[in-house]
Formats: C-alpha cells, sequence, structure tokens
C-alpha cells in the first residue's frame, strides 16, 4: 500500500561496473517494500543485471513479460510492470535496449526532427513517469542503471529527484567516482537542476586491509556528509548471493542483510533532512 503521496525517484549510478549497483538496487528495493513503502524497480542495464538477481530470488517467471524495449516503444511503462511480491513491481530490463539510441533517433526522425520531438525523446524516462504518473503510484521509483555516460544515463538524471551511487573502496573505483560526480554536476547544469546527490554508499569495504581504510578515510575527507556513514563490508556474502540468491538462514548472510538495512534506513533519514518528509514513523 503506498504510503506518501508523491513518491521519490531514484537513480542508482556508477561509472564502473562490480561495485554493487545491482545489489544495491534489489536490497534497496527489497527492504523498501518489507517497510510497507510501493516501489517500483526500473531496469535500464540491457544485461538485466537486477532482473536476473530478482529471477533467482524470487523465482520470477519472465517468459513472455513485457519488458523495459516493450515500455519505450509504447511511451509507458504502465503494460509492463510485473509484480515481484507485495510492494514491489519491477519494470525487466532487455537486451534490445541496447538499440536504446537508435530507437530514439528514429522516433525523432518521425516527428520531422521537431523541438518538440527532441524534448519528448532525448527526455524519455522523464515524460513516461510523468505522463503515467508514477509518483502517485509508488513510494519510491528505482532505476538500476549501466556504468557508462550514455543516452541510457542521460535519460535517467533527467527523469530522477536523487542519485545515489555505490563505490569500492579501491583506487579504481575512487577514480571512477569522481568522474560520476563530475557527470552529475554536468547533469545539474545541462539538464536536470534539481537532481541531488543523496549519499556515496562505500561498498566491499574491507577494514582488515591497510589499503581499504586509508581510501575510506580519503572518501571520507573529500566528500564528507556526503559519505553514508553505514558500509557493506563484505566477505564473499554477497557475491555468492549474486550466483545463489539471498539466503538470510545463514549467520554471515544475516549480518550482511543488515549492513544493507541499516543502508536503507540511512537512505530514508538523508531523504527526511533533504525534504522535511517524515519517512521513519
Amino acid at each position: 500500500m503506498k504510503k506518501l503521496n508523491l513518491g521519490y525517484v531514484m537513480a542508482i549510478n556508477m561509472f564502473k561496473g562490480g561495485v554493487g549497483k545491482s545489489t544495491l538496487t534489489q536490497l534497496m528495493a527489497d527492504i523498501l517494500s518489507a517497510m510497507g513503502f510501493k516501489v517500483l524497480v526500473i531496469d535500464v542495464d540491457p544485461q538485466g543485471t537486477v532482473t536476473k538477481k530478482f529471477q533467482r530470488q524470487y523465482d520470477l517467471d519472465v517468459i513472455g513479460r513485457m519488458t523495459l524495449f516493450d515500455a519505450v516503444i509504447n511511451m509507458s511503462f504502465m503494460e509492463s510492470i510485473t509484480s515481484i511480491k507485495e510492494n514491489l513491481d519491477i519494470v525487466i530490463g532487455s537486451e534490445q535496449m541496447s538499440r536504446f539510441t537508435k530507437v530514439l533517433r528514429d522516433m525523432w526522425r518521425s516527428t520531422g526532427f521537431s523541438d518538440e520531438g527532441e524534448e519528448i525523446f532525448w527526455n524519455l524516462f522523464n515524460y513516461m513517469i510523468n505522463n503515467d504518473d508514477l509518483r502517485s503510484q509508488y513510494d519510491f521509483v528505482l532505476f538500476d542503471t549501466i556504468p557508462t555516460v550514455s543516452e541510457f544515463t542521460d535519460n535517467v538524471y533527467v527523469a530522477s529527484d536523487f542519485l545515489v551511487i555505490p563505490t569500492q573502496t579501491e583506487q579504481d573505483s575512487i577514480d571512477n567516482l569522481h568522474s560520476t560526480v563530475n557527470n552529475y554536476r554536468t547533469a545539474v547544469k545541462e539538464v536536470n537542476s534539481n537532481l541531488e546527490i543523496l549519499g556515496i554508499v562505500p561498498y566491499l569495504v574491507d577494514t582488515r586491509l591497510k589499503t581499504g581504510k586509508e581510501l575510506l578515510t580519503e572518501l571520507q575527507e573529500e566528500y564528507g556528509d556526503m559519505v553514508y556513514s553505514n558500509v557493506v563490508n563484505d566477505k564473499g556474502v554477497v557475491r555468492r548471493w549474486g550466483r545463489e540468491g539471498l539466503d538470510k538462514s545463514i549467520p554471515h548472510s544475516k549480518k550482511t542483510y543488515q549492513m544493507y538495512v541499516n543502508i536503507a534506513v540511512e537512505t530514508l533519514e538523508r531523504l527526511e533532512k533533504v525534504t522535511g518528509e517524515n519517512l521513519l514513523n
């Protein structure tokens, strides 16, 4: 059952693969829905990573289901929404989304390259969310994105209210974090002045290693309060979830899952500070 008058659209994005982006999207959606919020996940990745995670977790049958690509062609998400469980729905990913840029250009061409066509098609996700009135139907719409600068990312940034950035405490990931933040700043200037970074989630932190500790400290010093106080300290559990699905009956899984619960709660706390809305009571 929906709890909020108007929902929030959030992008989970980082310009590097393998940082736990899709796992964060999956578990954030799962936990928020268990807290009573109505959640929609939109899988923008042509590889359908978060869709596959939900398939393993809930034996989700996606055969014959309409996908995000169908939604793009129809210019509406509504017929492509698949129910996962109570309070949790998904628009499943599709390999056909690799043609997204060409489809947008063809759609724009069909209008004679009109200004109106350009406005709609290059901001298509935003148009669809508003036209479908998803904010009145869901408390949270979560975009699982691809780790590159592209029309996918631009469309998601235009449509989103908030950006959550997962990053590993490894040098390559920190370098790509800088690129993600810089791209966000460009997006704010050029396409969506209302988009805000809700926070940076440190992921796969191994506090036993000096390098991990140093990079976490460096991250906190550079980005300050933008960095979540809660982190995911994984000891192989998350990677096992990726293969086998989430099993909370295992002690290490319970402990790791609680880390994601803490992150979800901190996300709500951060939203409360920004919006003034009471989300935790």
